[in-house]
């Protein structure tokens, strides 16, 4: 059992304790891949929103759609070992449309 103790206002000591029986195995990683697979969810509707905004003033950038669907479908289904590959995947077809038009910001 592992205890922690600090002093409250009044000299006594406040602790808790935790016993290492009393979490399941894997709990923390399990905690740690929601986290991150949130995370990773919010980086793709984040691009969704500039994709949103840029692509009206620059139809090029509807080519990278299709990526962001595949990129969504997937983290959904959760069938990448990193959740961040779809992220990614979209980042990089915006930079190749970008290559091809200075004019279009960065996401």
């Amino acid at each position: 059992m592992i205890t922690f103790t600090r002093p409250d206002g009044d000299g006594h000591g406040v602790g808790s304790s935790f016993h290492p029986a009393d979490a399941s195995p894997g709990s923390a990683a399990a905690s740690v891949r929601s986290r991150t697979h949130d995370e990773a969810g919010a980086v793709l509707a984040e691009l969704y929103g500039y994709l949103r905004e840029q692509t009206p003033a620059h139809p090029a950038l509807a080519t990278v759609l299709p990526v962001l669907g595949d990129a969504v479908a997937q983290h959904r289904a959760g069938r990448t070992a990193d959740p961040y590959d779809g992220a990614r995947a979209v980042l990089a077809a915006i930079e190749a449309v970008r290559r091809s038009d200075a004019t279009i910001p960065e996401p």
